[in-house]
């Protein structure tokens, strides 16, 4: 939970060694990567609830710098939900913000496996190399790009414009030379 000041009060676990009262009294900020403070002020400042509330956003937390990560991955991507907490008080008729309640679920390895997968659809899984529906996205954004800048330069008789050229190399022979006994370090004969 959230003090109204943008401070953490109170904490059960963040999914990584941090302790409870490392981080009591610290702002939200010292534990969200630098990159996301933009992107997540208004979740972690919520004062909405029920359906308009902050509903699964995406987040990086930095992890605590002391403890090793495998891979050497030291930020914890999450999904965070949030929400105001108020206190309503018989006297009054109006509630009054106490601060921002969330939850926050660790999602690292999710995404680790949607980056795997989406690499291994778009390239050759034994060189690494972009593969053919690759190329073919791309050509098709970079034709769709240059459209506009080439209808404008015809139509105003114009030689500026942007262009795209394509160098088609075929290897015809790539399949005999890949089936030969190469010994290493004679790449050059590709």
């Amino acid at each position: 939970m959230l003090h109204d000041i943008g401070e953490l009060i109170l904490l059960t676990a963040l999914g990584d060694p941090y302790a409870p009262d490392e981080l009591v009294g610290q702002n939200y900020m010292s534990v969200v990567v630098p990159r996301d403070h933009e992107h997540v002020q208004y979740a972690f400042n919520e004062r909405r609830v029920g359906e308009r509330a902050t509903s699964n956003l995406e987040v990086r937390f930095k992890r605590k710098p002391s403890i090793p990560r495998m891979g050497g991955n030291s930020v914890m991507t999450a999904i965070l939900s949030s929400q105001g907490v108020y206190e309503s008080r018989p006297s009054e008729s109006s509630e009054t913000f106490l601060g921002t309640s969330g939850v926050a679920r660790d999602i690292s390895e999710r995404k680790k496996a949607e980056e795997t997968i989406t690499f291994q659809a778009f390239h050759d899984l034994l060189t690494k190399l972009p593969n053919r529906i690759l190329f073919v996205d791309r050509l098709e954004m970079a034709i769709a790009h240059a459209k506009p800048y080439f209808l404008m330069a015809s139509s105003k008789a114009s030689t500026q414009g942007s262009a795209v050229r394509l160098f088609n190399n075929l290897l015809g022979k790539f399949r005999v030379i890949d089936g030969k006994k190469i010994k290493r370090g004679s790449g050059s004969v590709l």
